[in-house]
């Protein structure tokens, strides 16, 4: 027989609850739950997607905006609806990928947790589009696009 008690047992039911059942190892078409903006320690910006397969699984990932990850950025950005065209800066709004669908491998984390848990996590260049493609996501007419005029300047 093994005892079992809780120095908290609070913190541990919400850390259980919290992370909920993970999506398992393979290609999954899943639905964008949420996004947010988020900064990585060293001032890398991101986006933190929190991805929900419908039955239950769900995975947080990170997509780092780098130099180095400009593939999979465009990969992302193509799979969720965007249309990016080269000089063409695009801001990816979290509230517009909300609800999203798109296709991802995922797999085990090289690493372990700090509590020695194996994570699964989105595999880097997996974005695809789902089988039933997104919505393009629009870009803004150039009549919507506020021009700044030597007026503007202050001085």
């Amino acid at each position: 027989m093994v005892r079992v008690e809780f120095d908290d047992f609070a913190e541990a039911d919400a850390k259980a609850t919290a992370s909920g059942p993970q999506i398992p190892v393979g290609r999954h078409e899943v639905t964008i739950a949420s996004a947010e903006d988020t900064t990585s320690s060293r001032g890398t910006p991101g986006l933190k997607v929190f991805l929900d397969d419908g039955r239950g699984g769900k995975i947080e990932t990170k997509l780092w905006i780098t130099p180095k990850t400009e593939a999979n950025t465009l990969m992302f950005l193509r799979a969720v609806g965007y249309q990016p065209e080269a000089g063409t800066p695009i801001e990816m709004d979290p509230e517009v990928i909300k609800g999203r669908r798109v296709s991802v491998r995922i797999q085990v984390e090289d690493e372990e947790k700090d509590d020695g848990e194996v994570v699964n996590t989105v595999a880097f260049k997996s974005w695809r589009g789902p089988e039933d493609p997104n919505p393009a996501i629009g870009f803004p007419t150039a009549a919507e696009i506020k021009r700044v005029t030597s007026d503007d300047i202050p001085f």
